[in-house]
């Protein structure tokens, strides 16, 4: 059975090249004898929630060995696992209204979160630690060596109390074994792999093991597996290790270090491998970054751009530099003639400096007027030129009623007679320094990964009214 408290002392070595089957029962209709708690883990300090009497359940296994007591069921509606202690489950219908048994001298399920029950049990990690209290924040007694045989005299949850020797204290009841635990195995990531607190990935995670790097395994069950890092007990997936160095280097990403440039129009830059992880940044056409290491299936690539490192997919990528605008201005040709640029990567600050002429063009309407750039860093603030210039860009920007919105709407501006794709929205903001264009103030054009002032974040709408005024070149 998963997650169980007590270490089998099982063979790890040959465990973490095959999966481990279920017990040899065939899945079993049962019925709950009693309203009593079902548990997330087999153990009464896990999440848990009270089910009524007579409950239908799939008995998937018994436990055996360090996990007897306990019963693997299934919820037959919705399939979902839990484990309940195994006096309170019947296989017979007609004895599903029978009291549960209890044990001599057994306190009620509620109670049993201490035990008096004294037994001998095996250190199964590397240097247990022993505590004055049942708290890793209290004084540190001692240290245990892997497989030597201490005293249990209490357990409390998680904590047993124990005695080696002349020392007496708590130890993680995780850390210890019932019988002798066999050798540990040292195994290595094969990718990036996290390690949890619990044998489940919705536990939380305190380390990430890096690909080819080495752990040591002292059991494992299903497809999980019981390791340490840096004296801290922790849980990892089997299917992220292997006890072959050669292997995990093999699969895991290969060192590459060489230039990258983006081979399509906006790049999503990831947190890590994955589609589903969180998006960092988008990359223009063009943009070139510094190719760190490559997935073994040549999938991903990990890039270093501007300082931080992130994740692409290798198909948004190419090895030779793709497109170079006039002027030195990095990026992609639309149609011909419309150019989609990286403000901070590109020229077109140069190109678009202070105190340059413009001609903004509305995409939806095809109205155009024109501007002046003012001073400003995340991106261009401009001005319409003339009262003339204000009131095209009304006709083809403002709402229904002639007012300035917060709307986003792709633009092409014009600069010595080449179009860039671009965003603004109309609603006057900040100073203004024309006093008789009937504008008081000035608005934002936006480029590729440019920011606002107030968050000093990409803004996302933007750079989607960016890439429409790009495909409509």
């Amino acid at each position: 059975m998963p997650s169980a408290k007590w270490l089998t002392g099982v063979t790890v070595s040959a465990l973490l090249l095959t999966s481990m089957a279920p017990g040899a029962l065939a899945e079993t209709t049962g019925y709950l004898t009693s309203k009593t708690k079902i548990y997330q883990q087999p153990r009464t300090n896990s999440v848990s929630m009270t089910v009524p009497k007579g409950t239908e359940v799939i008995i998937v296994e018994y436990g055996e060995g360090s996990y007897d007591g306990w019963v693997w069921i299934e919820n037959p509606s919705n399939g979902v696992n839990a484990y309940v202690k195994e006096r309170y489950v019947a296989e017979d219908e007609d004895n599903k209204d029978e009291p549960p048994d209890q044990e001599d001298g057994q306190e009620p399920e509620e109670d049993e979160e201490v035990s008096k029950e004294t037994f001998s049990a095996y250190v199964a990690v590397d240097s247990l630690p022993v505590y004055a209290s049942a708290s890793t924040s209290s004084g540190k007694v001692t240290t245990i060596d892997f497989g030597r045989e201490v005293t249990v005299v209490e357990t409390r949850g998680d904590w047993a109390k124990i005695q080696y020797g002349s020392y007496k204290g708590f130890a993680r009841i995780e850390g210890m074994s019932k019988s002798t635990p066999g050798d540990p195995v040292t195994a290595y990531a094969t990718q990036d792999a996290y390690i949890y607190k619990e044998a489940s990935t919705s536990a939380g995670r305190y380390a990430t093991l890096s690909a080819g790097k080495s752990i040591t395994v002292y059991a494992t069950n299903g497809d999980w597996c019981r390791v340490s890092n840096n004296g801290v007990i922790g849980y990892m997936r089997k299917s992220q290790l292997s006890t072959s160095q050669q292997e995990a280097e093999e699969s895991g990403p290969q060192d590459v270090n060489q230039p990258g440039y983006v081979s399509v129009e906006m790049m999503k830059v990831y947190a890590s491998a994955s589609t589903s992880a969180d998006v960092l940044a988008t990359l223009s056409y063009g943009t070139q970054v510094q190719v760190l290491q490559v997935s073994a299936d040549g999938t991903w690539a990990r890039f270093e751009y501007n300082g931080h490192t992130g994740f692409a997919l290798c198909s948004n990528l190419s090895n030779s530099p793709i497109f170079s605008g006039g002027g030195g201005s990095t990026g992609v040709p639309g149609s011909g003639s419309v150019l989609m640029v990286d403000w901070f990567t590109s020229d077109i600050q140069s190109i678009f400096s202070p105190g340059t002429y413009a001609v903004i063009t509305d995409v939806d309407s095809g109205i155009s007027w024109n501007v002046i750039r003012r001073n400003s860093t995340n991106h261009a603030d401009v001005e319409p030129l003339t009262l003339a210039d204000t009131e095209a860009m009304r006709q083809a920007c403002a709402d229904s009623n002639g007012n300035w919105t917060y709307v986003r709407h792709a633009v092409w501006v014009t600069i010595d007679g080449q179009r860039y794709a671009a965003s603004i929205y109309t609603e006057p903001h900040g100073d203004g320094q024309i006093d008789d264009n009937g504008y008081s103030g000035h608005l934002c054009v936006h480029f590729v990964n440019s920011r606002t002032h107030g968050s000093d974040k990409v803004d996302p709408d933007h750079q989607k009214m960016i890439l429409k005024a790009y495909n409509a070149g």
